[in-house]
């Protein structure tokens, strides 16, 4: 979409700017949010690059003509949660002798936070070019002698977990099927790294999985409870000693670290969930302790699973 050309007669006259912002999924229009404040900014280097940051009121509307409603991110689906949503801004210049509007595009904005302060919701967003550009998923490389493909594939990968993240955050962004799709992968290769997990563990590796699963059950703040269940989802894909696997385990669950932390807001007793998940990690490190592949594998789909219908992901 190109911006219009606003005539220079209007710009020499009075006019305002207003700015229209649309939340959306993938293809599904959530709604229009409303804004008390913000900012988009862009930065010029080799690529353009924006960013944005609003203020929408906890309560309120975009229009007078439509019910007031609750802001607060609850759900994956809720136009300012943290699961793929991307804001469209658009800022309308209008004269104020004729009454002619200029509307044009002001970019693309995949959200990246969404934090709630009273009545006040603070939201940040990454242009989607941001992201791609600051990725740098590909780099130039020379083959090493005597390297293989697979070793040569292994080393590509290797340090790109972050990257493979945004990547998937952005797949979310684009596709309306991504958070079923995500559930999915994530049962299929967390299957496969906690039976490799169980096989190739040392008692480095075993005591660092055993340490946060003895946090977890000490811990009962939902954020930092959330950075530990994390930790310790990837802590068992390093175990496992396949880099390309660990790689796509490590960045689906990063990926989905915001929507997970806001379905756990959203839901009527998460210390009851919280207690639930520490009985299931505990499961789960004791049969990696004991060798038993298989096992693990059971109680990790089973822990995935269940967890994700308490919190409606992926569903």
């Amino acid at each position: 979409m190109t911006a219009p050309t606003i005539p220079a007669e209007v710009l020499r006259d009075a006019y305002t700017y207003t700015c229209r912002v649309d939340s959306w999924l993938g293809p599904r229009w959530l709604g229009r949010v409303p804004v008390a404040g913000g900012s988009v900014s862009w930065t010029t280097a080799q690529q353009v690059q924006g960013s944005l940051t609003l203020t929408v009121p906890r309560i309120g509307s975009a229009d007078e003509a439509e019910d007031e409603r609750d802001w607060t991110p609850t759900a994956p689906s809720s136009p300012l949660a943290c699961y793929g949503q991307v804001l469209h801004v658009t800022i309308t210049v209008t004269s104020l002798v004729t009454g002619a509007a200029w509307p044009g595009p002001a970019g693309r904005f995949l959200i990246t936070s969404t934090d709630v302060d009273g009545g006040r919701i603070s939201v940040t967003g990454k242009s989607l070019m941001h992201r791609l550009e600051e990725d740098r998923f590909v780099s130039p490389m020379t083959p090493r002698a005597g390297g293989t493909l697979a070793s040569e594939a292994r080393r590509i990968i290797a340090g790109h977990t972050e990257a493979l993240g945004r990547l998937f955050r952005l797949h979310v962004a684009l596709s309306s099927t991504s958070a079923a799709d995500l559930t999915d992968t994530r049962v299929a290769l967390e299957r496969s790294t906690v039976t490799l997990a169980a096989r190739h563990w040392d008692d480095e590796a075993l005591n660092r999985m055993g340490e946060l699963v003895d946090r977890m059950d000490q811990d009962t703040a939902l954020d930092s409870f959330n950075a530990l269940d994390t930790e310790f989802h990837v802590e068992i894909a390093i175990t496992a000693r396949n880099p390309f696997i660990g790689d796509l385990t490590s960045a689906i669950r990063e990926a989905l670290r915001a929507p997970i932390r806001n379905a756990s807001m959203a839901i009527d007793d998460w210390q009851a969930l919280r207690d639930n998940l520490c009985t299931q990690h505990r499961g789960i490190f004791d049969a990696i302790e004991k060798r038993d592949g298989d096992g693990a594998a059971t109680l990790m789909e089973e822990h995935i699973r269940t967890a994700y219908r308490a919190l409606k992901l992926g569903i």
